[in-house]
């Protein structure tokens, strides 16, 4: 019984973390206003050559495409004075392989979701002793982990963060369609590593608050809980 807790509870943790990442994910990456802003602030329809309401438009549909609200990206922009098509085939090509993966990561985190309802019902209905103090206690030994190898991968990305958005391209991608030309592509102008960094930088602040949050409430919680005995520790 106490083995079947124990799982539960880290099993709990885990699927909390995963739903809370890929909705941090998903809040930074499809706020409109969020984007709009970091448009002006690298002045991107200046790098562009094409009117403000015309690179919000030209997201627009790319976060619609992305969220699968339109079936392609063929979307014909002004650029210069001259109407043409945004992306060419390779651009397209590489956001089909984006937009997957968005697709998996927003099934994993729906598929989390279901699975962590059913879990905290079989928690809720249970019979298992000191429930309150396991959770917290599984809470904080498999959140401090991760919590280190975030802290980690905040400080690696803030001081090489060049090096990071090679290496994840390299990571979830099995070709070379992420290399694109700064002299003819809109995307990658559109679309460039000081946006990127912001928006790591803002995932990691919507994840990362109620991260911390969580983790010292639950180590609050253990320690009110009384201090488990040497047996349950190395058990």
């Amino acid at each position: 019984m106490k083995t079947v807790r124990e799982i539960l509870a880290v099993l709990i943790s885990l699927c909390f973390l995963v739903v809370l990442f890929f909705t941090a994910l998903q809040i930074s990456i499809f706020n409109r206003p969020y984007v709009y802003r970091e448009m002006r602030k690298y002045d991107i329809p200046r790098v562009l050559s094409m009117s403000e309401a015309g690179v919000d438009r030209l997201f627009d549909e790319t976060l619609r495409y992305l969220s699968d609200d339109r079936e392609d990206l063929v979307i014909e922009v002004e650029v210069a004075g001259v109407k043409r098509e945004a992306f060419d085939e390779r651009e397209k090509l590489h956001m089909v392989d984006v937009k997957e993966l968005f697709r998996k990561g927003f099934l994993i985190r729906n598929v989390g979701t279901g699975l962590l309802i059913v879990l905290l019902l079989i928690w809720i209905f249970s019979r298992f002793p000191e429930r309150s103090r396991s959770l917290s206690r599984a809470t904080v030994l498999t959140w401090g982990v991760i919590l280190l190898c975030f802290t980690i991968l905040v400080i690696y990305v803030v001081g090489h963060f060049d090096t990071a958005f090679i290496r994840f391209h390299e990571i979830f991608f099995d070709n070379d369609l992420w290399l694109l030309d700064p002299d003819v592509s809109l995307m990658i102008n559109m679309l460039p590593e000081e946006f990127f960094f912001d928006t790591a930088m803002r995932i990691g602040l919507i994840f990362g608050v109620p991260f911390v949050l969580l983790f010292i409430g639950s180590l609050i919680g253990w320690l009110r809980s009384g201090r488990p005995k040497r047996a349950e520790v190395s058990g």
